[in-house]
């Protein structure tokens, strides 16, 4: 059977997408005949586009297939498509992650209870960057024809007002606080929520907002907050510090070391040897056991018991019971103001001091005025007169301020001093009530309801109905030589 003319020629292979041309030469092809422009011819009247890259491939394919001899077809890819590059899409680069600065990893410098899982931002800082997406770039198959790119997308971030993005594309933080951040989503919260404990997994807490705690605060850790702190779980022997509120909704057993500074007040379950200072009031549901306090509010603890320590109070106190049948030492300091007082004390000291001064210089004016009437004063004795008048005015002015602020300290003092124990149950013997110099220690045990008051300078109490009788009638009274003692 003869060859047909399909056989003995070039033929050209588009593939179905059209992303490649291949050139088929029989083996019985004349290769006198085989040049450049005829394959060139033929590439173009199967629809392939014709471009420099490809004439250069048809040359080389030419002159390697002059030289070379096969049985069989020669098959050569001669074009390739440019393939589409789709653009990237948008993306968010951030600038600050959870890892510990360089600095704080030098093994000397390294705290476990220091390190922070929270990223905490400064206002004006810069986050991140916003990266646009990039435009696509278009391809050709062999034909010539566009395959077409696609751009990328645009970032998916949803801020609130807390992050700005400038026109560059910086994340900037418009307040100080925590960087909370999911796949699509930022901002610059001002609480912190731990979802379980204060520990290693977390380090200690200093943070400018409030804080919520779902489990509790561990052994030695410190939690810092210029807002609300809220744990929801038990306290250890732990400190916390507050601008705000503190509820201690699963207690505080400090045992000893547990310590707080409390800016507003302190909301508990318990409080078990707690040491430290409260602004304002005190409400506990159940036990106050062996704790050292100075409360510039109320104590509130209708269903509650006061048992040991020693609590100085400014408020009004109310509670079930006080101290224990076992006589454990329990001291409630009353009738005092604490946040006002030392100021008191101070200007008392200075308008004492003032006068005192101003009394010898009085002293030396009158010794002066008398050698000028008798004309014998000297030069010194004229300059030692014009330092005292000038020594005079400076006093007279400090005591012209010094002595109004001072009754006003006092006024305010008298308005907040709050003589006021309310015992609903039982208070027990061995209680301690300090008022001043004077400390009340109970011998006697007294039924509930019962209100301590003080009349006529001392200390009363008074029951529901009955005429008031006075403390020292079931207490022993002790001087007060040191109020620390």
């Amino acid at each position: 059977m003869g060859k047909t003319a399909e056989q003995s020629s070039i033929r050209v292979n588009v593939s179905s997408d059209k992303k490649r041309a291949d050139i088929i030469i029989p083996p019985d092809f004349d290769r006198n005949i085989l040049c450049p422009d005829y394959c060139e011819e033929i590439l173009r009247q199967a629809g392939v586009e014709i471009t420099d890259k490809i004439r250069k491939r048809i040359k080389n394919m030419v002159a390697k297939t002059k030289q070379t001899e096969s049985e069989h077809p020669i098959k050569v890819t001669i074009a390739k498509a440019t393939p589409a590059k789709n653009g990237q899409d948008g993306r968010v680069e951030w600038k600050v992650d959870e890892e510990v600065p360089e600095e704080q990893k030098e093994e000397d410098q390294l705290s476990f209870y220091d390190q922070s899982a929270f990223i905490m931002v400064e206002t004006g800082q810069i986050l991140g960057i916003i990266h646009p997406p990039t435009a696509g770039e278009d391809g050709r198959d062999v034909l010539g024809c566009t395959i077409a790119a696609k751009d990328g997308k645009e970032a998916k971030l949803r801020l609130d007002e807390s992050i700005l993005i400038d026109a560059s594309g910086n994340l900037i933080a418009q307040q100080e606080g925590v960087l909370k951040r999911s796949i699509d989503s930022a901002a610059v919260q001002k609480c912190i929520e731990i979802k379980e404990y204060v520990d290693f997994s977390t380090g200690n807490i200093d943070f400018d907002g409030d804080v919520i705690v779902g489990e509790g605060v561990r052994d030695c850790f410190i939690v810092k907050a210029t807002g609300d702190v809220e744990v929801r779980g038990l306290i250890e022997a732990a400190t916390v510090e507050t601008g705000g509120n503190l509820r201690a909704a699963g207690g505080f057993a400090g045992r000893e070391r547990g310590i707080v500074q409390i800016g507003g007040s302190l909301f508990g379950r318990y409080l078990d040897n707690v040491h430290g200072e409260i602004q304002h009031d005190l409400v506990v549901d159940r036990e106050i056991i062996n704790c050292e306090l100075l409360i510039h509010g109320n104590i509130e603890s209708e269903h509650g018991s006061l048992i040991g320590g020693k609590m100085t109070v400014t408020g009004h106190v109310i509670i079930s019971t006080i101290g224990s049948g076992a006589g454990v030492p329990t001291e409630l300091i009353i009738g005092t103001v604490p946040r006002l007082e030392p100021l008191a004390v101070d200007l008392s000291k200075l308008i004492e001091h003032s006068t005192s001064r101003r009394n010898v210089l009085m002293e030396d004016q009158q010794t002066l005025n008398k050698l000028a009437e008798a004309g014998r004063m000297t030069g010194p004795d004229k300059e030692r007169q014009t330092e005292i008048m000038f020594e005079m005015e400076e006093l007279n002015s400090i005591l012209a301020k010094a002595e109004p602020t001072y009754q006003n300290l006092v006024d305010k003092i008298n308005q907040q001093r709050t003589i006021d124990v309310y015992v609903h149950r039982k208070l027990f013997s061995g209680t301690m009530f300090t008022l001043g110099d004077q400390r009340f220690k109970m011998n006697n045990e007294l039924r509930g309801p019962v209100r301590i008051v003080k009349k006529l300078g001392t200390l009363y109490y008074e029951r529901s109905g009955a005429d008031p009788i006075m403390l020292s009638d079931v207490a022993d009274i002790q001087p007060v030589w040191n109020k620390d003692d």
